[in-house]
C-alpha cells in the first residue's frame, strides 16, 4: 500500500513525464491516462490478444 508521501511522489514524476513529453495541459494529461488505464486493464482481459 502507497503512502500519501509515496502516491504524491509517483504522480509527480508522472506529470513531469508528460509535462517533457509536450503536454502543459492537465486536461490532455488526465486524457492520455485514462486511455492508458483503459488499455492496461483491456490487457489484463485479455482483449488486445
Amino acid at each position: 500500500m502507497l503512502t500519501d508521501t509515496q502516491l504524491r511522489s509517483k504522480v509527480e514524476a508522472l506529470w513531469d513525464k508528460l509535462w517533457s513529453g509536450g503536454l502543459s495541459n492537465p486536461l490532455d494529461a488526465i486524457e492520455q491516462l485514462s486511455y492508458l488505464i483503459f488499455l492496461k486493464q483491456l490487457d489484463a482481459e485479455g482483449g488486445l490478444e
